[in-house]
């Protein structure tokens, strides 16, 4: 599988989310500008110097965090061997990508809203990072078959381990597809964190909004096997945004 999404942040919360995040990073003994991840390489500090029960508190406390500051969240995830959901001329990424992007839009329109989009530069490079980019682009100028992208400014990529934001996204979007996948070990009780971040419905549904999975029969499977349809009352209620703009952090993730 392929797993795509980020966090959604008021605009006068990106800066101290950034703050409080990296303020998060030198207590725990990060060296400056070293950056964080679910499953950290080995080049990485954190991979042996942080782990066990204090890399699970960290990565809870930057949760508690973006609680604190309103983020919300959202993952798209496909399976590989199944045909993309917008277009079948374009990959599973992109498609996941396009996904995410239409409920960034449908909750900026829901909340009367604008925003930006900032990418996670792919690993491909510049042509691959342009791609990505041209593919939200033509969101906002062209929508999709469902949504017409009015809502969202523009879109940039920036290199993951300059953004602490970025670094939280991975954490979501790489938790929620170790669930989806079934490797629960390590992740569930982050996932349980993480679970009142996402978009939901008026009624409090998740799936479809908040987290979607294509296509429909593996994620019928996830509700089962998650129990991710929560009720309303297991929801944030405070309010949704504070400013008239939010940026959207994108990230992703794969899975065999």
């Amino acid at each position: 599988m392929v797993a795509v999404g980020g966090i959604h942040v008021p605009a006068n919360h990106c800066a101290l989310l950034e703050k409080k995040l990296n303020s998060l990073c030198l207590d725990a003994g990060f060296p400056n500008g070293e950056a964080f991840k679910w499953s950290p390489s080995k080049k990485l500090w954190m991979y042996q110097n942080l782990v066990g029960g204090n890399r699970t508190k960290f990565i809870l406390d930057a949760c508690d965090i973006a609680k604190e500051l309103s983020v919300k969240a959202v993952v798209v995830a496909e399976g590989k061997n199944w045909k993309p959901a917008t277009s079948e001329r374009i990959d599973h990424e992109l498609d996941a990508t396009k996904l995410v992007a239409e409920r960034y839009e449908r909750e900026l329109k829901r909340t009367r809203k604008s925003g930006a989009i900032v990418v996670s530069a792919p690993s491909g490079g510049h042509k691959q990072a342009a791609e990505l980019i041209k593919t939200i682009d033509n969101l906002s100028s062209e929508g999709t078959r469902y949504v017409k992208a009015n809502h969202i400014s523009f879109c940039y990529s920036t290199g993951f381990e300059r953004v602490r934001c970025l670094q939280l996204a991975d954490i979501i979007v790489s938790v929620s597809l170790a669930m989806i996948t079934g490797r629960k070990k390590y992740s569930s009780e982050v996932f349980e964190s993480i679970k009142p971040m996402f978009y939901s419905s008026n009624t409090g549904e998740i799936l479809g909004w908040g987290m979607k999975i294509h296509p429909s029969p593996l994620q019928i499977q996830v509700e089962e096997t998650l129990a991710i349809n929560l009720s309303k009352e297991n929801l944030i209620t405070g309010p949704k945004f504070c400013s008239s703009n939010s940026n959207n952090y994108i990230s992703k993730h794969t899975a065999a």
